[in-house]
């Protein structure tokens, strides 16, 4: 049988790692906030770039899951390491 993983973590760790590679990732593909709020906007998301400031920032603690969702698409982030990486922090 195979060993469930440990995903015991801290959402706020959870979100300042996610808020990290929002932030880094947009940056290793050259795209601006507004070009980033362009590719919601066309998944039928809309944040103001106040907004995405903030939440690469660290200072949103309130994203829905279908926002982290599609940051997570669109930059091709893989959620699954930042949940390791917070259970492992926190760990």
């Amino acid at each position: 049988m195979k060993k469930m993983p440990n995903v015991d973590f801290d959402i706020d760790l959870f979100l300042r790692l996610f808020s990290d590679a929002v932030r880094s990732k947009r940056q290793e593909l050259s795209l601006t906030q507004g070009k980033l709020i362009n590719f919601l906007k066309a998944c039928d998301i809309k944040v103001s770039q106040a907004y995405l400031s903030q939440l690469e920032a660290g200072q949103r603690k309130d994203p829905s899951a279908r926002i982290v969702i599609a940051l997570s698409a669109i930059l091709e982030i893989q959620l699954d390491h930042i949940i390791k990486e917070a259970s492992r922090q926190y760990g």
